[in-house]
């Protein structure tokens, strides 16, 4: 199973649960900088995602 193809299938779902990061800024108001901390982003790790699902996909175990 690709990876980029997972994230492709999966894109409005993971849209609910990854944040794109935001780098800092400085801008100047009147004169005094002012510093916008930057914020980390979250993703889903669908490379490994992917080798999970290969692992339990074949189960034929209940499924919830």
């Amino acid at each position: 199973m690709d990876h980029e193809d997972l994230r492709e299938a999966l894109a409005d779902q993971l849209a609910d649960v990854e944040t794109e990061p935001v780098d800092a800024t400085v801008t100047l108001d009147g004169g005094s900088p002012t510093v916008v901390e930057a914020k980390d982003g979250e993703q889903v790790d669908t490379e490994s995602l992917a080798a999970e699902l290969l692992d339990v996909l074949p189960d034929a175990g209940p499924r919830t």
